[in-house]
Order: structure tokens, then sequence, then C-alpha cells
């Protein structure tokens, strides 16, 4: 299996955590099927990730536009709702997530 297609001309990152390894089975297996680069983002417990914080960094390092952080930072807080909150998202929610996860399918 190969990206193909209109994804064939771009890199692909795996972001992995601290429980994670670059030359574990997943990062090995992502890497050679599709090409991937693995990228550890952190070096702390899961409880001290900030998700925010790193979408931050990505957009500092290049990584990301402003734009796209933006895009992500609302999918966020929709799937925090969503968990916390499961009442409160409305068809208008999930309008607006397809809405944004179009958008940063359509700047691959």
């Amino acid at each position: 299996m190969t990206l193909e297609g209109k994804y064939s001309n771009y890199q692909f990152y795996y972001v992995h955590g601290y429980l994670s390894n670059p030359e574990g089975i997943k990062a090995k297996l992502l890497r050679k099927k599709l090409g991937v680069i693995p990228i550890k983002y952190r070096n702390c417990v899961a409880e001290d990730i900030v998700i925010s914080d790193c979408l931050k960094e990505m957009e500092h390092s290049g990584r990301i536009s402003k734009y796209r952080r933006k895009l992500f930072q609302e999918l966020l807080h929709l799937r925090n709702r969503a968990i916390h909150q499961p009442g409160d998202i409305t068809e208008k929610d999930i309008n607006a997530a397809v809405h944004s996860l179009n958008q940063l399918e359509d700047q691959f």
C-alpha cells in the first residue's frame, strides 16, 4: 500500500507519545507501508500532555499553519464537549466539524 493520487507529493508524519517508540511495531509498519516520519512531540507523562501546546509547537516549527492549528483546535474542542457534555452537541456542531475536516483535507 502506498499513498497515491493527490497525496503522493506530500510527506506524512506520525506523531507518537511518551509510551510509543519510533522503532516500535506500529512506527515500523507506518514507515514501511506509508513512508511516514515519526515525531516525538513530548517527553512527559500522559497527564502532562496539553494537545493545544503540541499544536502551537507544530505551528511555530512550521509543520502546520495558524489556520490549520485553529481548525484542529476547533475539532479538539468539539471532541472534548462530546466526551464531557454529549447532550450539548447539535447538528450544527457536527456540520461545522465536517466542514473543518473537509478544509483540512483540501489543504493537503
